[in-house]
């Protein structure tokens, strides 16, 4: 979405990401629709004991895993924004509750699902791009990422912040759902990592027009922040889907 941003928020207990309005929101306006994961019972209560149920929204006995930037919004019991679960459309709209000014947090009420502190010193971060690519129905293989605009080859089509998860967490995800969208991460990929923005809907393909060419620095056991970054492998028209070999 265009009209919100991601940065780090300088709170008193610590950096965290915070989702940021880049223009003036009316009451009832829609800030970002998002896409979802909507988990079975049994696969929502392995993840409600993972670092990842911090991307999650409840729906019912459920959880709703998040793309986009949902799924950072900053809990508050006097949100700005209000949020709309739409299984049947696999997303989820956050919408202005009241006025938001440019430049104010956005805020929702997801109780049980406090945001948690990140430590390291991020402030010269660009935030995470999100321009120029959409996620909507793609033939034959549900969800897909597209082009709205040209890419040339070597251009970043998408830098996504990597929740990564213990070792012991990887492993319980691995017999669940989210197996199939979270990123090997770490030393000699023991640990999963999930990517905050599209990064779990890119499709596969043996002819790639991306590649996930790596984390922006090296992740290892004491370090929970990283990026992973989709980087155009020749030059893409906008319409086109954005696929990587798996």
């Amino acid at each position: 979405m265009n009209g919100i941003e991601v940065c780090w928020d300088h709170a008193k207990d610590g950096i965290v990401a915070a989702v940021v309005a880049k223009k003036h929101f009316l009451p009832g306006e829609i800030i970002e629709i998002a896409p979802i994961i909507l988990l079975s019972v049994e696969d929502s209560q392995v993840i409600e004991d993972t670092n990842l149920r911090e991307a999650c929204f409840k729906h019912g006995d459920r959880l709703a895993v998040t793309g986009g930037y949902a799924a950072i919004c900053h809990q508050s019991n006097n949100p700005n924004a209000v949020y709309s679960i739409f299984p049947c459309h696999r997303a989820v709209i956050i919408a202005a509750k009241k006025e938001i000014q440019r430049a104010d947090i956005i805020t929702i009420d997801r109780p049980g699902f406090p945001n948690t502190a990140i430590e390291g010193d991020f402030r010269n971060l660009a935030p995470w791009k999100h321009e120029g690519i959409v996620v909507r129905e793609s033939p034959r293989r549900g969800l897909g990422v597209y082009a709205t605009r040209p890419f040339k080859e070597g251009d970043h089509v998408e830098i996504c912040h990597l929740h990564s998860l213990s070792k012991k967490e990887s492993m319980s995800i691995c017999e669940t759902e989210m197996y199939y969208y979270v990123f090997p991460a770490g030393v000699k990929n023991q640990f999963c990592g999930w990517a905050v923005g599209y990064g779990c809907f890119y499709n596969h393909s043996f002819e790639p027009n991306i590649d996930p060419c790596g984390t922006l620095k090296d992740i290892d056991i004491d370090n929970d922040i990283d990026h992973l970054a989709f980087q155009a492998l020749r030059d893409i028209k906008a319409g086109e889907e954005l696929v990587f070999d798996y």
